[in-house]
């Protein structure tokens, strides 16, 4: 019914004079907003400002949060280490690592290296590509020891002929004789100089193969009247014409003469030394 009196007009509540654009945000939320400065913005800046953050964490995040690694907490967390370990490409296991392939690798070293490479953290392609190098270099090393030792041989061997003078030749092949009747190989000879010297080594065995009978240049004959003593290849060659030539002896060395077989076996053992 129409009383002729007008309704008064409804007015809007006027806003609070604090509130903010996040009015109503829980108070982490505000929290966030405020530490980033987002509530001094206009409500349209703090929306952009918002997306750029966003999307600048999508590039982060752009491998996939399954991509994602967390560090280890401390020194202390073993848990969190493994993980990253792990994740980065070591295998579970030590037994894991494959050294297949790489020469100079054997079980003990696989045995040996693998524990080590597991607790460090050593992917399986990081733990090929250190025991490459690690035996490179320890080829080398042992090339220049060898070179090295070669080079010290030399000078002792240099060193013992000078000493031995004109007898040189004939003390080596007494040192050679006596390493044979004792059983010693080449290789084995070759492992002595290296510890003792080439120098001590020969005269050790020099001095074994006289006191075994093995100096086969002491005159044969055994009596002031004989041959002198024979040291060089020259002379032993000029000695065995002088026998073969002569015919009594010849006769005594073809019907098995032990004096004659020895001087005769001394003499082609020194003729054989290179």
């Amino acid at each position: 019914m129409n009383t002729g009196v007008e309704a008064p007009a409804v007015v809007a509540a006027a806003p609070a004079a604090d509130a903010q654009w996040y009015t109503g945000a829980d108070a982490e939320t505000v929290g966030y907003i405020t530490n980033r400065g987002l509530d001094k913005m206009k409500p349209n800046e703090a929306a952009l400002a918002s997306i750029k953050a966003h999307r600048e964490a999508e590039k982060l995040l752009g491998a996939g949060i399954n991509n994602l690694v967390r560090l280890p907490k401390d020194a202390n967390d073993v848990e969190g280490r493994n993980a990253l370990f792990n994740r980065i490409g070591r295998p579970e296991k030590a037994e894991g690592y494959d050294f297949t392939g790489i020469e100079g690798v054997d079980e003990g070293f696989t045995k040996f290296v693998s524990p080590l490479f597991h607790a460090n953290g050593v992917t399986k392609e990081g733990a090929r590509e250190i025991t490459k190098a690690l035996l490179a270099e320890a080829n080398r090393a042992e090339t220049e020891a060898g070179k090295a030792t070669e080079a010290q041989l030399a000078v002792e061997r240099t060193d013992l002929l000078a000493k031995w003078g004109g007898a040189a030749d004939a003390n080596l092949v007494v040192a050679q004789n006596a390493f044979k009747k004792l059983g010693i190989t080449e290789e084995q000879s070759k492992a002595i100089e290296k510890v003792l010297g080439f120098g001590k080594t020969m005269s050790l065995f020099h001095d074994l193969g006289t006191k075994i009978g093995e100096d086969p240049f002491v005159n044969p004959m055994g009596n002031s009247g004989g041959p002198a003593r024979i040291t060089t290849k020259e002379g032993a060659l000029a000695r065995k014409k002088e026998l073969m030539a002569d015919t009594e002896w010849a006769k005594r060395y073809t019907a098995g003469g032990s004096a004659e077989n020895k001087e005769m076996t001394a003499l082609n053992t020194l003729l054989a030394v290179e």
